[in-house]
């Protein structure tokens, strides 16, 4: 961070000790050792809630582009018929059967048909 050598921290040394003195050098540097911790702890809880933030901006960000893929793929989707044909069974119309979602071919659909109206009676396919 900053470009300081060892003859710079040396002369930086000797003048303090010049101008402080050797009885009170030792409690100042125990004192700016103390705020230079509380400023290193400070600086890595910043850091620190900027990356949490950030992280969770990003989740919003993968969440909503799911949404708006969810949405896109709704609105795609036609409502008013349901996706999978469900077939009563004659004798009791109100119980449904399994339905066929792997044939779907016209044979299929006209016994789908029939069993829906509740007539057992062959229809030409």
């Amino acid at each position: 961070m900053f470009d300081v050598g060892f003859w710079e921290i040396v002369v930086v040394g000797v003048v303090a000790l010049l101008v402080i003195g050797p009885k009170e050098l030792p409690t100042m540097m125990h004192t700016v050792g103390k705020w230079v911790g509380k400023t290193r702890h400070f600086a890595n809880a910043v850091k620190t809630e900027i990356e949490r933030e950030a992280h969770k901006a990003d989740e919003l960000k993968r969440l909503l582009a799911e949404q708006t893929e969810l949405a896109e793929r709704y609105k795609n989707v036609d409502t008013t018929k349901p996706a999978v044909p469900i077939a009563h069974h004659a004798d009791n119309p109100g119980v449904a059967a399994t339905a066929n979602i792997i044939n779907t071919d016209s044979a299929d659909q006209a016994l789908t048909a029939v069993s829906q109206t509740g007539n057992a009676s062959k229809t030409s396919a």
